[in-house]
């Protein structure tokens, strides 16, 4: 993860809270630090009968559950917010610590296993 320049732009920044994923798109490009993004609708789980649940944990493990799909759209009613790149740490960042990785697709991704 570098900082953004002509060569290495992206049109997403996926949210990679914990084990779960959320997508959003860049909005703007303020300066090869600094990116204005919004989050993105996501559809329901497209291949839902594709994933296989076992019994355990707190109420079931899902062996495959890495093969989801899911569509996405723009939310112009969403809100923005700013990320910046951390030199010292070396990733996108919010203010809240919060980290994105770019990407040339959108992702959302729910961890059935935690």
């Amino acid at each position: 993860m570098t900082a953004i320049n002509p060569t290495n732009m992206k049109p997403f920044a996926n949210l990679h809270g914990w084990s779960d994923i959320h997508p959003f798109e860049v909005i703007k490009v303020n300066t090869p630090n600094k990116l204005t993004i919004r989050p993105m609708n996501h559809s329901e789980l497209l291949n839902k009968d594709e994933l296989v649940f076992h019994a355990g944990g707190f109420s079931a493990h899902c062996s495959n559950q890495n093969v989801q799909r899911y569509t996405y759209s723009s939310n112009p009613e969403a809100g923005t917010l700013a990320i910046r790149y951390s030199k010292a740490k070396r990733r996108w960042q919010d203010a809240d610590g919060n980290i994105y990785v770019l990407a040339d697709k959108p992702k959302y991704f729910y961890d059935f296993n935690f």
